[in-house]
């Protein structure tokens, strides 16, 4: 930079810029839940020099490019960043500062705001938490009062955007005083659904029916804003913990379902017929979540999927079904069979057609430890596509 004799100056270091709402170094980002405004305010502010705002992180997709503004007789401009981008920058130290330049000629930068966005409070009243229907608002969940799994919800959390990855677990405590645990979404990716909707779904009655009389449970759910799939990697914001008793003083009936919702299996496990992460794939279509056996890899036939359960009664009777539904109408036909040994276990049986079908086995258990699985018994990749929705096993 020269003056009018040619003479080189130094560039000049102007004040730092400010965010609106902040508090010194740091922002609370429920106060700017719809953007930030970062604030130029000068004296000497010339009108006819140009002003730049960077805001720079270490995130990708996170540097917005903003767009520059000439000064003002008000002495005073202002910068909008979009909503997203707060988001996403929750936990992290971001780097705020300006440039000037005049006809084309660079004055100067700002001294750097370093800004943090501070994680949300879990307890702030904007931070919701996991509902469960059964409970309502009681202190405590009655497994006394219902039969099956408890329904759960979570409405849209502030700066929920598509592509951030979530978590959910349930800790407890069993008979033992051990802890237990149970991962409702491990990784999740959000979709647009659930920008819009929040999130549904199930705390399986298998795993309640563990917990001890007079114990709690903690509904904890995770969200990484900075769409890091790894919990173990800070900044990791935690939503308000959601915590009831536990009364089993009359236990109900055993009931086990899985919906494959958020891509849980629940526990069911990986069998000798799937070869490749494409054999099977959890898909869904609104609220309609089913796995989806695609056979890619022309070797099919054998166990599909297994789950070992526990405290099951010697001489009660069981019933394990799942919904069935081929997914083509050509080639080779789906055929299924269940198993709860080698002993108890459903005839081969074909389905045809897109028609949807519960295929079910009674059995009578043998021991309190058994292993259901699921067969296939055709190999072949050629056709021979089918879903399954609603993995149930109950008592009778």
């Amino acid at each position: 930079m020269a003056n009018a004799s040619g003479k080189l100056l130094e560039p000049i270091e102007f004040a730092p810029p400010s965010v609106r709402h902040a508090q010194g170094p740091t922002l609370n980002p429920l106060l700017a839940r719809n953007g930030g405004t970062v604030e130029i305010t000068l004296d000497d502010m010339s009108t006819n020099a140009l002003y730049t705002v960077y805001f720079k992180t270490p995130i990708a997709g996170a540097n917005p490019v903003i767009a520059p503004q000439h000064g003002n007789e008000s002495k005073h401009l202002e910068f909008f960043v979009p909503a997203p981008v707060i988001g996403r920058c929750i936990g992290y130290t971001v780097e705020i500062f300006y440039t000037v330049e005049q006809n084309g000629v660079f004055l100067g930068q700002s001294l750097a705001l370093d800004l943090t966005i501070m994680p949300l409070s879990p307890s702030d009243v904007d931070v919701p938490g996991v509902y469960l229907v059964e409970a309502g608002d009681s202190e405590n969940l009655d497994l006394a009062i219902f039969p099956g799994s408890v329904n759960a919800s979570l409405i849209p959390y502030p700066f929920i955007e598509v592509g951030q990855f979530v978590w959910c677990e349930v800790t407890g405590t069993d008979e033992d005083g051990q802890p237990i645990s149970l991962w409702v979404m491990k990784a999740y990716e959000v979709k647009p659904y659930e920008v819009l909707n929040g999130f549904q779904f199930q705390i399986t009655r298998y795993f309640l029916n563990q917990l001890a009389n007079w114990s709690s449970i903690d509904v904890k759910f995770y969200v990484k804003y900075d769409r890091v799939a790894l919990l173990e990697a800070d900044p990791v914001q935690e939503l308000r913990v959601t915590t009831k008793g536990i009364r089993q003083s009359v236990r109900y009936a055993f009931f086990d379902r899985t919906d494959f919702e958020f891509k849980n299996l629940n526990h069911w496990e990986e069998g000798s017929a799937i070869n490749d992460p494409r054999d099977l794939i959890i898909q869904r279509s609104g609220d309609d979540w089913y796995a989806h056996f695609y056979t890619y890899t022309h070797q099919s036939d054998g166990v599909l999927l297994e789950k070992t359960f526990s405290r099951l009664l010697v001489g009660q009777v069981y019933s394990f079904s799942v919904l069935v539904q081929r997914a083509n109408s050509s080639y080779t036909v789906p055929r299924l069979s269940l198993s709860a040994d080698v002993n108890q276990k459903t005839p081969e049986t074909l389905f045809p057609d897109r028609t949807q079908v519960k295929l079910t086995l009674e059995f009578e258990a043998s021991s309190p430890v058994m292993t259901l699985q699921i067969h296939s018994h055709e190999p072949s990749g050629h056709g021979n596509d089918f879903n399954l929705r609603q993995i149930v096993v109950m008592s009778v």
